[in-house]
């Protein structure tokens, strides 16, 4: 009968506990230092929310204003844009000379946008479109109405410059009262 050598003392078991223990030590620690960054990190979430609240509020304030800024020059620009097409027209009238010609001679003079609202104006007049309509769809800034539009005529006064309201408050006279 040969002698088996005890399980305890078999050098390949032994080898192979070995193995196994020291990857169930090795992946021991990996779990416990990602739950250890895992705490730390929503334990810096949660004390960050206090600390980055203030500051997304104030992101959002500024966004809300840089936006509203941007709709403001848009539309500043847009009315300027309109007042040079009124100018172009006023001078016409004023002068007694065509329209449609006036239009295409102040295009050939500007650039970008503006050569483009001209033209566009110019050719809705050429097609026989009012005034009126010609720079609501062509040259849009509010309707031409509100800009003292009111029909295609040969007169000067049919175009006019928009209402003004006055930068300041008028200061009193001798008198102590304040002029309308």
């Amino acid at each position: 009968m040969t002698e088996q050598t005890p399980q305890h003392l078999n050098p390949a078991r032994k080898l192979l506990r070995l193995a196994a223990r020291a990857i169930w030590i090795t992946l021991v620690t990996i779990a416990m230092s990602l739950s250890a960054v895992l705490v730390i990190i929503g334990i810096g979430a949660i004390f960050s929310i206090y600390v980055m609240g203030p500051f997304i509020l104030y992101s959002f304030a500024f966004l809300a204003m840089l936006l509203m800024a941007w709709s403001t020059a848009r539309l500043a620009i847009r009315r300027r844009r309109m007042l040079l097409v009124l100018n172009t027209l006023s001078s016409a009238t004023r002068l007694d000379l065509p329209l449609s010609k006036l239009l295409h001679d102040a295009a050939q003079g500007e650039t970008g946008l503006m050569r483009n609202r001209l033209l566009a104006v110019h050719d809705r007049l050429q097609r026989g479109e009012s005034l009126e309509d010609a720079l609501l769809r062509a040259a849009p800034a509010g309707r031409p109405t509100a800009w003292g539009v009111s029909s295609l005529s040969s007169t000067p006064s049919s175009i006019t410059a928009p209402p003004m309201t006055p930068w300041r408050r008028a200061a009193p006279d001798s008198t102590g009262s304040i002029p309308p």
